[in-house]
């Protein structure tokens, strides 16, 4: 039985032309993100190789015993450096064997740059930083050389730990996104780290199962580098932020075959600074806009009360002056009532026929009173009409120059709050003329009328007050308790 199971297994043989096609254009292009251009010879060499022509152990042999054989430096040692590079990048893409581990991830940088650097194999023992292009010559912070390995140790940990199982595709590429920006951001060798992850990591998407055979990396791979500097990059005050939507476009592609635009132009923070500073002015024509239409509702919710309080004052003069009428007219009829009266007792005296002189003497003298007392009420009665038309007049003289002298007052106070219009913000000058249609220069206000007016906090109330006080708008009112101020003419 255990010579038929050591029969199941067998040497690992070599990918088709298509595979080793994919490696080879994946193995040319990273080398772009060391500044790297790759040689003729390694061409023909990758070639052959993909024709069937020579083997992966041969092809690698070749490009060696071509640059070992210049040991009077005869070519060019960049072109040397992308070669053995590009071709150690391939052997390792094409090896099949490959575990989820620290030591693996060392392990490729040693393959890489044996025999190439001094440093291959160790990780970094000094801190390390580099002005990168897309983030306007700033540089993304890179973990301390004291603690590489710790750091290294338990993002394997964590990875290992995670699980993928009930995530949507989106979900898993966000998280694979997530991992390679903080593998990157360790940055653990002092050359090649960009490389080594980008190989380890495609290592370990083909260990979950991702098949990948498009050239996504070959033709991209400074988009991939510049994705992972702005996952690994946050400044506030410019209003930038770490994310990994770029290297999710990426995975896309490489994973899924979608086509999304990889621009590099795009990932620059120059056009995350001007889209922040787009929001801004929209947040500032919202907010003043908004302040233009709460400040016409409370306009028109005060022109309103106006109008109700006129009216009101119109049907209280109109109740009074109908009241004088009803009761002029119930006078009338009175007095209709007594003259009345008067002639039924002449009737009576005629009748009688006694003393009738004495009773036209004394209805004459009674009618003269009477006519005369119907004068004088007559009189007052106009005086008082009169005196209740004239507070309608009054009213309206009152409400008509109260207006005026409000406008009059208003282009006084714009005139001289233009004087000084530099010294504030658009906003606070806003703040400034809606506090004034409020008290104008006659009336008393505190910092409570302010937050309430203004919708301010305490802080910002206070701040704004003082802004006003040294700028000579407003001034200070004694009298009235602490903290009373008026609008300074």
């Amino acid at each position: 039985m255990e010579e038929v199971a050591l029969k199941e297994y067998c040497r690992e043989v070599e990918p088709d032309g298509e595979t080793k096609s994919y490696a080879w254009s994946t193995a040319i292009g990273l080398q772009a993100m060391g500044g790297l251009q790759i040689s003729k010879f390694l061409i023909d060499t990758a070639i052959q190789n993909i024709a069937g022509g020579i083997s992966i152990k041969e092809a690698c042999k070749t490009i060696e015993d071509y640059y070992g054989e210049d040991a009077e430096g005869a070519v060019d040692r960049k072109a040397e450096e992308a070669d053995r590079l590009a071709a150690g990048t391939f052997a390792l893409l094409t090896e099949g064997a490959f575990s989820f581990s620290v030591n693996t991830y060392i392990a490729i940088h040693r393959k890489l740059f044996e025999g190439m650097e001094d440093s291959a194999g160790s990780l970094r023992d000094f801190n390390i930083k580099r002005k990168e292009w897309v983030l306007d010559e700033e540089s993304v912070l890179y973990a301390g050389e004291a603690e590489l390995q710790e750091m290294l140790a338990c993002l394997f940990m964590e990875e290992k730990d995670f699980s993928y199982k009930g995530l949507s595709m989106e979900e898993i590429i966000r998280h694979l996104a997530e991992f390679i920006a903080e593998l990157w951001q360790i940055h653990a060798f002092s050359k090649g780290s960009t490389r080594v992850s980008a190989i380890f990591f495609i290592k370990y998407l083909e260990s979950l199962g991702f098949s990948i055979q498009n050239n996504t990396f070959a033709e991209n791979p400074l988009y991939f580098r510049n994705a992972l500097v702005r996952a690994n990059y946050t400044n506030l005050q410019k209003g930038i932020f770490g994310t990994t939507e770029y290297l999710e476009l990426f995975l896309r592609n490489l994973l899924l075959n979608e086509q999304n635009l990889l621009d590099n132009e795009s990932l620059h923070i120059s056009v995350e600074i001007k889209k922040a500073e787009e929001e801004r002015l929209t947040r500032e024509r919202e907010a003043k806009k908004e302040e233009e239409r709460l400040a016409k509702e409370l306009e028109a919710k005060k022109e309103e009360e106006r109008i109700i309080r006129e009216l009101e004052i119109r049907k209280e003069v109109e109740r009074i002056i109908k009241e004088l009428e009803v009761k002029k007219l119930e006078e009338i009829i009175a007095r209709e009532r007594e003259v009345e009266q008067v002639e039924e007792r002449i009737t009576e005296a005629h009748i009688i026929g006694d003393n009738v002189n004495t009773e036209k003497t004394v209805f004459a003298e009674e009618l003269y009173r009477k006519e005369r007392t119907e004068r004088e009420n007559r009189i007052a009665e106009k005086v008082k009409l009169a005196t209740h038309k004239a507070v309608i007049e009054c009213c309206d003289v009152k409400m008509q120059n109260d207006n005026e002298n409000k406008e009059s007052e208003k282009e006084h106070f714009i005139a001289l709050l233009s004087l000084k219009s530099a010294e504030f913000s658009s906003k606070t000058i806003s703040h400034i003329e809606r506090l004034f249609e409020e008290f104008a220069f006659q009336k008393i206000f505190g910092r409570t009328a302010v937050i309430e007016i203004l919708h301010l906090k305490n802080s910002g109330a206070s701040k704004f007050l003082l802004n006003l006080l040294q700028a000579g708008i407003i001034e200070n009112v004694s009298g009235y308790g602490k903290g009373k101020y008026k609008f300074k003419k």
